[in-house]
C-alpha cells in the first residue's frame, strides 16, 4: 500500500480572539496523527482555505514577518514529513503512528538526544565519504522524480566528492584542522563557509551546488539518527542557482569546425569528430563517446541512432544528418574510445581556436575576482556540453517544435530543456518573423514583411 501525503493543519481553537495551537493532521492505514507542532497563531491571521499564515500586505511589520518565518516552518515540516512517508513507501512499509510523533519529535527538537548521535570512531566527513561510497556501489536510490526506486548516478557522487573536498578545506583554513562536527553546521558556518568559496572565485552556480549537496547530506544523515541538527531546514540556509550564460555554436561555426584540415593532428581530428556528432546528435559526452555501428538503423527512411542514455537509462531515437553519417562511415560506424572528460575539454578549445571561433564573448553572470564581467575569444568557453547546447539551440532557432526537440534530446521537463536554448532575445524574435510564426505577425499587420 503505497502512503499518501494528504496530510493538513488545523486550529485548536478556530474562533479564539487570541493565539491558538496549530496541530498538524493526517489519515492513513494505521489511523489518525494529530500532532502539535509547538507553535501557535491568532485565527484571523489564519487563512483557512489554505491552511496557511495570512501574508497579506495591510498586515504590521511585526505580523508579516512572524507570519512569514512560521509559513517557512510549516512549508519545510511538509517537505520533511513527505520525504520520510517515501522512505516508507520504498520499503513498502507503514509507519505506526508512534513512529511519526517521533520522527517529528526530532524534526521541531520537542525530545533532544544526546550529542554526538554517531559513533565516535566516524566523523561527520567520514560519514560523508560513506554516504559518496554507498552511491558508487549504487546502494543509494532516488526517492522522488522520473527515477525513483533506481540506484542514483554515479555522476551524482562526483558533485558530492568535490563537496567533500571543500569542506576539507574549510576544515583545514577556517577550523584549524580540528574535525568538522555536525553541530558545527550553523549559520555563521554557512556564510563562512560561502565567503570560503567565493575567495576561491567559485562560480556563482558551483556554490549553490555545494550548499545542496550539503542539505541533502545532512537531511540523510538526520533520517540516520547520526545528529540532531536541523539548520538544513533554516530558510536562510538557502540554496541558489541562476540560469547561466553559456555559449552555443551556431551552424556557421560548427562548419568552421567541420571543414577544418586536421590530418597532421590525429588527436584533435578524433576530439573534433565526436564534438561535432554531439553538436548534430544533442547527445551528452557519456553517450556521443561511445557509438557503436550497432547503435544504428538504416532503413528505407534514413539513418537513425538508437541509443540508451546514461544518464537517465532512456532510449531516445535520433535522425542523422550528412555530417553525421560521413564523420560516423570514417571509423566505420564505430566511434573511437574516448579520453577523459577534463583532457576533451582542453582540445576542443584548441580545435575552436584553429578554427577561428576567436570572436570575444562576455559572460554577464560571471565576475572575476574585481566584480567585472569575464570576456574572452569565444573557443575559451567551448567544452564537451557546448554540443548539446549547441544541438537544441540551433534546432530551436530552425523552427522545430519544441516538444519534437525533447523527444530527440530526452527531456521530459519543458523548464529543464529551455536552460538549453541558448539564443538570445534579438534571435528568438527573428524566429518569430519566420515559418509558421511569419503570417501570424503579418495577418495583424503588426510589422511591415
Amino acid at each position: 500500500m503505497s502512503l499518501k501525503f494528504n496530510f493538513r493543519y488545523n486550529l485548536h481553537k478556530p474562533s479564539s480572539d487570541t493565539h491558538t495551537q496549530i496541530y498538524l493532521i493526517y489519515h492513513f492505514k494505521k489511523g489518525k496523527l494529530n500532532y502539535s507542532i509547538g507553535e501557535k497563531i491568532v485565527p484571523k491571521y489564519w487563512c483557512f482555505e489554505t491552511q496557511r499564515p495570512v501574508l497579506t500586505r495591510n498586515l504590521t511589520k511585526d505580523v508579516l514577518t512572524e507570519n512569514r518565518l512560521l509559513n517557512n516552518k510549516l512549508s519545510n515540516i511538509e517537505t520533511e514529513l513527505r520525504q520520510e512517508l517515501q522512505n516508507y513507501n520504498t520499503t513498502d512499509t507503514i509507519p505506526e503512528i508512534k513512529d511519526l510523533q517521533n520522527f517529528l519529535d526530532r524534526l521541531l527538537q520537542k525530545k533532544m538526544k544526546p550529542v554526538p548521535i554517531s559513533k565516535p570512531d566516524k566523523t561527520m566527513i567520514e560519514h560523508y565519504e560513506e554516504f559518496v561510497s554507498d552511491i558508487k556501489n549504487g546502494r543509494r536510490i532516488n526517492l522522488k522524480g522520473l527515477y525513483r526506486g533506481k540506484p542514483m548516478s554515479k555522476d551524482y557522487s562526483k558533485t558530492h566528492s568535490t563537496t567533500i573536498s571543500q569542506l576539507k578545506k574549510y576544515q583545514s583554513l577556517y577550523n584549524r584542522n580540528k574535525t568538522l562536527k555536525f553541530e558545527d553546521i550553523t549559520l555563521d558556518w554557512y556564510h563562512s563557509f560561502i565567503e570560503m568559496l567565493q575567495k576561491q572565485t567559485k562560480a556563482f552556480n558551483t556554490i549553490g551546488l555545494h550548499i545542496k549537496n550539503i542539505k541533502n547530506f545532512l537531511r540523510f544523515t538526520y533520517g540516520k539518527d547520526l545528529h540532531t541538527n536541523t539548520i538544513y531546514l533554516h530558510p536562510h540556509f538557502m540554496t541558489f542557482k541562476e540560469e547561466t550564460d553559456n555559449i552555443y555554436l551556431d551552424e556557421d561555426e560548427l562548419e568552421k569546425i567541420y571543414r577544418l584540415n586536421l590530418n597532421d593532428n590525429p588527436r584533435l581530428d578524433t576530439v573534433r569528430d565526436l564534438f561535432l556528432i554531439g553538436c548534430y546528435t544533442s547527445l551528452r559526452y557519456s553517450d556521443f563517446s561511445g557509438i557503436k555501428s550497432t547503435d544504428v538503423i538504416i532503413d528505407e527512411s534514413g539513418h537513425i541512432l538508437k541509443i540508451k542514455t546514461k544518464k537517465t537509462g532512456k532510449v531516445v531515437l535520433i535522425p542523422l544528418m550528412k555530417n553525421a553519417i560521413e564523420i560516423m562511415q570514417k571509423y566505420n560506424w564505430n566511434l573511437p574510445k574516448a579520453i577523459s572528460n577534463q583532457k576533451f575539454n582542453v582540445y576542443i578549445k584548441d580545435v575552436g581556436k584553429m578554427a577561428g571561433i576567436t570572436k570575444e564573448h562576455t559572460l554577464s553572470k560571471t565576475y572575476n575576482n574585481k566584480g567585472v564581467p569575464i570576456t574572452k575569444p569565444r573557443y575559451l568557453f567551448i567544452s564537451s556540453h557546448t554540443a548539446r547546447r549547441s544541438c537544441l539551440t540551433n534546432m530551436y532557432l530552425y523552427g522545430f517544435n519544441e516538444y519534437d526537440i525533447m523527444t530527440l534530446s530526452g527531456h521530459t521537463n519543458v523548464v529543464s530543456f529551455r536552460l538549453y536554448i541558448k539564443a538570445d532575445s534579438l534571435q528568438k524574435a527573428r524566429k518569430l518573423l519566420t515559418g509558421e510564426k511569419k503570417e501570424y505577425f503579418a495577418s495583424r499587420q503588426l510589422l511591415k514583411i
